[in-house]
């Protein structure tokens, strides 16, 4: 049969599934074409950079300072970055000090309950601990109210797992082979004259900043913290071992483990409203601050000394990690008092309370610490910024409008 006869039909699709009839192809989906045009104009406006004008009237933003503020500098950490925070509202910074103790101004907070006229001041304490190679080191954050010489607010105790076996609480002095280190903040009240009057205190928050200031290409190791501000990880007896100490924090499962090879900045929150013996204002029997526990407002336990150094074990705990390279670390700790005396009424200023706030805060403290160890990356602010919308915490956060402010300014 010739072609001639056979009748012409439109092929649909070629020998290798190509599309051959191109007749559809000459109609257009125009619904179709309307989202793609749409598509192109916000691509667009995304891309385009737009000119500023300065025409009268209009203020020139300044270059922000979120990514790299200074030449020379690759990054910079958000505890480095973080503003302190200013509210009209006494209540908010009073909050926020339970959270982010770093982020409030000097001088200005106080706990939540039981509030009574006081002199509110920050004291800062700075020192170093080096680590040897395959040595272990247990820290001991102990903020004390007292200015004396042996009133120690960091203890820190280095050695080798057996070394550190043979040094306890109750020691006098170094164990052999453990290296003894300390820091003393810079109150401005010596326990003479905190055990004389009326004199009485507590400590509202504390603040610790550990840095692995080793160079990067030898930085390692994970950095262990926990805050037992309910005394349940050890009886914190004089028979006590600084090695079984450090077993048990290992055990725990609140434990925060944080890995310092790439993030070598840690902060640790030390909230006074959790030890209700701190809540309640504290007032010395003694003025030897090697016997009175009252001097050191969040611990558990008897005051201990090592070479006449006084402190108190059973608040916040760092452990420093057995690596094979030796490693340089940095503390920096700033603690919020407030102290209450007939013979300093001249430096009193009002204090707020809020007892639905306390109780919020509280519990909102108590969940982070509880999840910390999950996210260790974050901050114990930033958990409990995540954790306050679980519903039990919505209503409680609703009834104390402080809570809420404080953790959206954070």
């Amino acid at each position: 049969m010739s072609s001639c006869c056979v009748p012409k039909v439109s092929q649909i699709n070629g020998n290798a599934g190509e599309a051959t009839n191109t007749d559809d192809l000459k109609k257009q989906d125009r619904r179709q074409n309307v989202r793609l045009s749409n598509i192109e104009r916000r691509l667009a406006t995304l891309t385009l950079k737009k000119k500023k004008s300065n025409k009268k009237g209009k203020k020139t933003r300044l270059p922000s300072h979120r990514g790299f503020p200074f030449p020379g500098i690759p990054n910079n950490t958000s505890m480095d970055m973080s503003p302190p925070i200013a509210h009209k509202d006494p209540n908010v910074i009073n909050t926020v000090a339970q959270l982010s103790p770093f982020r409030i101004p000097r001088g200005v907070a106080n706990l939540l309950e039981k509030a009574q006229p006081s002199q509110k001041f920050t004291a800062r304490c700075l020192t170093s601990v080096a680590v040897a190679a395959n040595q272990e080191c247990l820290v001991f954050i102990s903020p004390c109210v007292c200015s004396d010489a042996n009133s120690k607010s960091l203890v820190a105790l280095t050695g080798t797992r057996a070394n550190l076996a043979g040094q306890l609480l109750s020691a006098a002095g170094s164990a052999g082979g453990v290296t003894f280190s300390s820091g003393q903040s810079n109150t401005p009240y010596p326990a003479s004259a905190l055990s004389g009057s009326d004199f009485t205190w507590r400590l509202v928050s504390a603040g610790i900043r550990v840095r692995n200031t080793t160079a990067a290409v030898n930085r390692q190791g994970v950095v262990k913290f926990i805050t037992d501000y309910e005394g349940v990880i050890s009886p914190y007896g004089s028979g006590v071992s600084i090695d079984s100490l450090i077993s048990l924090i290992d055990a725990n499962h609140r434990t925060v483990r944080k890995n310092t090879a790439n993030e070598p900045d840690t902060e640790i929150t030390l909230s006074g409203q959790l030890y209700s013996s701190n809540v309640g204002w504290y007032k010395a029997d003694t003025s030897d601050i090697l016997a009175e526990a009252s001097f050191y407002s969040c611990g558990h336990g008897p005051v201990c000394n090592v070479g006449s150094s006084g402190y108190r074990a059973g608040g916040t705990m760092v452990v420093l990690p057995l690596v094979s390279t030796a490693q340089s670390y940095d503390f920096e700790i700033v603690e919020h008092w407030e102290v209450h005396g007939s013979g300093i009424e001249t430096l009193h200023t009002p204090s707020s309370s809020h007892s639905l706030a306390a109780e919020a805060v509280s519990n909102l403290v108590k969940h982070a610490h509880h999840s910390h160890s999950q996210t260790p990356s974050m901050s114990l602010a930033g958990v409990a910024k995540g954790i306050s919308f679980a519903e039990h915490h919505k209503t409680a956060i609703k009834d104390a409008g402080s809570v809420a402010m404080a953790l959206a300014l954070l």
